[in-house]
């Protein structure tokens, strides 16, 4: 099985007084592997970034028990492709016996065709905190994180009459959030 993929990528940084930085990305992503419905064979995806170095600031240059102090976020949008499906009807080659000395060759249906299969998309929100303190002998990192998927890929049951059990379509959705806190 060969898949075709196609991505046009920019990205754009810039920092002002060593203090404020902002940065951004665009990505155009595009496959054949959701090459039923052309609507759904590309996808923009990006993402866009901060960060303040307070410690850079007039108000904190002469408060020496902090070394290091930034607080950053961030925000973007991930695709990812499900390699284990695909939109079209998927069938099976192979022989059976249908008399004693006699093989048929035969197709079996293996999965129900889906042109409306597209990407799985993930929405990501990420903010946090780096301070040093007493010449770098304490180093303090918070994060937090939001991670939203939605189209997810996943089976879900069809009625018998179609002649199939299940087909994979673009219905699940997951959430993760958390904290992550380190001291050094």
């Amino acid at each position: 099985t060969e898949n075709a993929y196609v991505s046009w990528f920019a990205t754009a940084s810039y920092t002002l007084f060593y203090r404020y930085t902002l940065g951004g990305s665009i990505r155009f992503d595009g496959s054949d592997v959701f090459g039923v419905a052309k609507k759904y064979r590309y996808l923009p995806l990006y993402s866009f970034s901060g960060m303040w170095r307070a410690k850079e600031e007039q108000f904190l240059k002469d408060v020496n028990w902090i070394d290091a102090l930034s607080i950053r976020a961030s925000y973007g949008l991930q695709g990812n492709i499900d390699k284990n499906t695909s939109p079209y009807l998927i069938g099976t080659f192979d022989k059976i016996s249908v008399l004693p000395g006699y093989v048929e060759n035969v197709i079996s249906a293996e999965t129900a065709p889906n042109p409306n299969l597209r990407w799985e998309k993930t929405k990501n929100v990420n903010a946090g905190l780096d301070w040093e303190m007493f010449q770098s002998r304490i180093r303090l990192n918070v994060d937090y994180y939001y991670r939203r998927s939605t189209d997810l890929i996943s089976s879900r049951q069809l009625p018998l009459e179609t002649g199939f059990a299940s087909t994979t379509v673009n219905w699940a959705s997951m959430e993760n959030s958390g904290w992550e806190i380190a001291l050094n």
